[in-house]
């Protein structure tokens, strides 16, 4: 099987080698200038300190209960008790315009400024005419320096707070961590109070149910002194089985409505955190490697496509092996001599 001459078929392909040959210098100069600026943009990047959150939400059948039922304000669906939906509303809950609208007006002490206190809104000086319009502003920003998303293998949450500050990257960490807390023990008190209030109606309920038993009870043994029939018989050992029934009833209703109240008062957390806010030593890595090679990358294609558009279109008359030769050439001159004589050319 014999090697195909180069120098057959269409002559397209050569004559673009051609042209990148012979204008090979621009293509060096824009991939030059490419990298340059795309390692300089790196070098400008301000250094960024980023203090991450790690938490597993849990709960009773209540608690799931009451995430459900504030799913809604967050436009997610939520099975009733099912937990394993639990870091969807959480993630929801952390990007939420009114969250970190609230977080923008906060007040923060800037460790690395002399102890400066400032607002979110003044610290990245978001721009407005109006405080309202600086928190609407603010919220944009607050989305690209607060990442929270679900890690559906672990069935949590996590939470990357990135800023120029590693005291406010904490702090602002910490603040989430407490809103979701104020969350939960919020929804947790909603709900159990909306049962409190049920369980009282219910037990009043039962009460009368239980009197009005116990009245007809004593109504009958009043009526009837001595049992001399077995009638009577059945009919006291039925009405005292209403008692006893209206009774365990009753007993029912006052458990649910002191558990009710319990869970009304109760703020114990809902969460286990894996991963709690820490104050970040290092700053993250502003990738100027990555940036100089994609820019490097960008200005020789940018180079390229502009020989091949521009010079490329001119037509020649030369035939393809004039046209070989003439790569043959520029490579001999483009390439270093070991390059050369491994090639052969």
């Amino acid at each position: 099987m014999t090697a195909q001459d180069p120098t057959s078929g269409d002559g397209s392909f050569l004559r673009g080698t051609a042209t990148l040959l012979r204008g090979r210098r621009l293509v060096y100069r824009l991939a030059l200038v490419g990298g340059l600026a795309g390692a300089i943009s790196g070098l400008l990047s301000p250094r960024l300190y980023v203090s991450r959150v790690t938490f597993l939400p849990k709960g009773s059948e209540e608690a799931a209960s009451g995430l459900a039922l504030a799913a809604s304000q967050f436009g997610v669906t939520l099975p009733k008790g099912s937990s394993d939906w639990w870091p969807s509303i959480y993630v929801e809950l952390l990007s939420s315009r009114s969250t970190l609208e609230a977080l923008a007006a906060d007040t923060f002490t800037v460790a690395e400024a002399q102890g400066r206190k400032a607002t979110l809104v003044e610290l990245l000086e978001v721009p407005g005419a109006s405080p309202a319009e600086q928190r609407a502003r603010a919220y944009f920003e607050l989305r690209k320096i607060i990442a929270a998303s679900e890690d559906k293998k672990l069935g949590g949450v996590k939470v990357a707070v990135a800023t120029e500050w590693p005291s406010v990257s904490h702090a602002v960490a910490e603040r989430l961590v407490d809103g979701v807390h104020a969350f939960n023990i919020r929804t947790r008190q909603t709900l159990a109070a909306a049962e409190r209030e049920f369980a009282d109606r219910q037990v009043a309920d039962a009460e009368r149910a239980l009197r009005d038993a116990e009245d007809a009870l004593q109504a009958f043994m009043v009526r009837n002194r001595t049992l001399a029939s077995p009638e009577l018989t059945f009919e006291k050992d039925r009405r005292q089985r209403e008692v006893a029934l209206r009774t365990q009833v009753y007993t029912s209703m006052m458990q649910n409505r002191e558990q009710a109240r319990l869970r009304e008062l109760r703020n114990t957390p809902v969460i286990t955190m894996l991963e709690t806010p820490r104050v970040p030593v290092l700053p993250e890595p502003r990738g100027t490697v990555l940036r100089a090679a994609v820019g490097l990358v960008f200005g020789a294609l940018l180079a390229m496509l502009w020989l091949l558009a521009v010079q490329g279109a001119v037509p020649t008359s030369g035939r393809a092996a004039d046209e070989w030769r003439e790569v043959r050439a520029l490579l001999g001159e483009a390439l270093p001599s070991l390059v050369r004589r491994w090639l052969g050319l």
